[in-house]
């Protein structure tokens, strides 16, 4: 169950845009960069709806920030599946939707996964934009930089750690069979 956030609901005559993670209010259009998981690899937001009255609710899921390989291609690192994987098997799930007191049963109704709104991920989380070496932003100031260039320590491309929104999952129908 999640809490009904009545002192920000209360006093805020604009519609709820989004939820995120932990069933917040948001009223600023979706933004990886607004979720409440400051360290994701991934963002994505889902169109759910309350199992018992079928209010519909967009709601926000990120990945930890340990689901990243540390090289191409490597996932020994990988505690957690991507957000990509849960999306491809039509395993995304919320659990309890947002309390917005929309329901005679209460705020213990499950949610109903609907479909991929959006979804974001940062190329590194995939194994991309790793490889590129120190001298390339060496700062000869920083005596980390010069002596991690002479160990030959790789470090991530520009824009690898930004937010890049891919379409390819989007559009994707999550209505589990139970729910059809």
């Amino acid at each position: 169950m999640h809490t009904h956030y009545r002192d920000i609901l209360d006093r805020v005559s604009d519609p709820v845009l989004w939820f995120d993670e932990a069933a917040v209010p948001r009223f600023e259009p979706f933004s990886p960069k607004l979720t409440a998981n400051i360290y994701a690899q991934e963002a994505v937001l889902v169109r759910i709806e309350c199992q018992g009255c079928r209010t519909e609710f967009d709601v926000a899921f990120t990945s930890p920030a340990a689901s990243k390989p540390i090289e191409p291609d490597d996932t020994r690192y990988r505690k957690y599946p991507l957000l990509q994987d849960y999306i491809s098997s039509r395993k995304l799930h919320y659990g309890d939707p947002p309390n917005i007191r929309c329901c005679a049963a209460g705020a213990s109704m499950n949610s109903i996964p609907k479909t991929v709104l959006e979804y974001w991920v940062k190329p590194y989380a995939l194994g991309e934009g790793l490889g590129c070496s120190w001298p390339n932003r060496l700062d000869l100031e920083n005596p980390k930089h010069v002596e991690r260039a002479r160990k030959g320590d790789l470090i991530l491309a520009p824009g690898s750690m930004q937010f890049r929104r891919n379409p390819a999952f989007e559009g994707i129908d999550l209505t589990p069979e139970w729910a059809s």
